[in-house]
């Protein structure tokens, strides 16, 4: 905290997510330890609220951005995996049924950005 303060709506909108979060915890630690004046504790809950926002915020960005993404790279060397796993599947098998086979292969043919979120 700033000299024991509360953040302006401004110097909020220029913390990265990090910063804001960790401000956000600090600001929620402080509220629930009391012994602040009511006047600091609006100060400090205004804050919060506003930092919660800005969080929620760039979030909703990240998450616009990874969705935009997402459909990119989802067909990213499909074509390819598709006709080489028919021919492998075919060769081990001898037929396209595979109810023995486990998850696991599955995993490998996702792509790696899905498996963040």
């Amino acid at each position: 905290m700033e000299n024991g303060t509360a953040l302006g709506a401004e110097a909020i909108q220029k913390l990265s997510f990090e910063e804001a979060y960790e401000r956000l915890n600090e600001t929620a630690a402080r509220l629930e330890r009391g012994n602040l004046s009511l006047e600091l504790s609006l100060a400090l809950y205004e804050e919060g609220v506003l930092l919660s926002q800005h969080c929620e915020n760039l979030l909703d960005k990240a998450e616009l951005r990874v969705s935009q993404v997402a459909p990119l790279s989802a067909g990213f060397g499909k074509s390819v995996e598709a006709s080489d796993d028919e021919d492998d599947e075919d060769d081990f098998t001898g037929d396209d049924d595979d109810d023995t086979g486990s998850d696991d292969d599955d995993d490998e043919d996702e792509d790696p950005l899905a498996r963040l979120f």
